[in-house]
């Protein structure tokens, strides 16, 4: 398989390994990888090396996008943890003032 063919064929397997969340899979073939591309550097396919370019700067939005996405989830979770430890409003001077709640506790009865 040419180089050319090789690299086409795993960006587009990068692709998929990231809208589907398999980030494991990316790291696979590092090596490979990098003979491919030098190996198109040395044969001066500047036509390819253009195109794979645009598909490497596909696959990195999307993995900044899916970066975002989950510091998005952390910053949201992080949120809800705060809202079931505390509450907060404001006083009768319009400051605001924090409510700290008590976890729930468990009760038994016989």
């Amino acid at each position: 398989m040419s180089a050319g063919a090789y690299l086409a064929r795993t960006l587009k397997a990068d692709r998929a390994a990231i809208l589907g969340g398999r980030y494991q899979d990316l790291a696979a073939d590092e090596d490979q990888r990098a003979q491919a591309l030098a190996d198109l550097a040395a044969a001066g396919d500047r036509a390819a090396l253009t195109r794979f370019a645009a598909d490497l700067a596909r696959n990195q939005r999307l993995l900044a996008a899916a970066l975002g996405g989950l510091q998005e989830a952390r910053i949201r979770q992080s949120q809800a943890q705060e809202a079931r430890n505390s509450l907060s409003s404001y006083d009768s001077a319009g400051q605001p003032a924090a409510i700290v709640t008590r976890p729930p506790s468990v009760t038994r009865r016989a």
